[in-house]
């Protein structure tokens, strides 16, 4: 009997830690942000920005650069930012390169 009762102690014990847990949860995703910046040379050019509470988040911008050779591009995700991504783990950035 006392080993039963230990052992269901112990169950409520793991199922408090998970609400605690899903509770956690639920509060991180409230609010959640998608936040990238565009980068010319470590210089910030544009930031993308979606707070969306459910469901799927999109965040689009356009920009033309006049690139010098050895120019960097790079898209940053902020720290408090997410970015999800697909079973491959690739999310998506797309750019053209147009000649003069």
């Amino acid at each position: 009997r006392d080993q039963l009762r230990a052992e269901v102690d112990q169950l409520k014990a793991q199922v408090d830690k998970q609400k605690t847990e899903l509770e956690k949860l639920n509060q991180q995703q409230q609010g959640i942000a998608l936040s990238v910046q565009l980068c010319r040379n470590s210089q910030k050019v544009f930031m993308a920005f979606e707070d969306q509470k459910d469901g799927f988040m999109t965040t689009s911008k356009g920009v033309t650069l006049l690139l010098e050779a050895g120019d960097v591009v790079s898209v940053l995700l902020l720290a408090s930012g997410l970015a999800f991504d697909d079973y491959n783990h690739h999310t998506t950035f797309s750019g053209h390169l147009v000649f003069p």
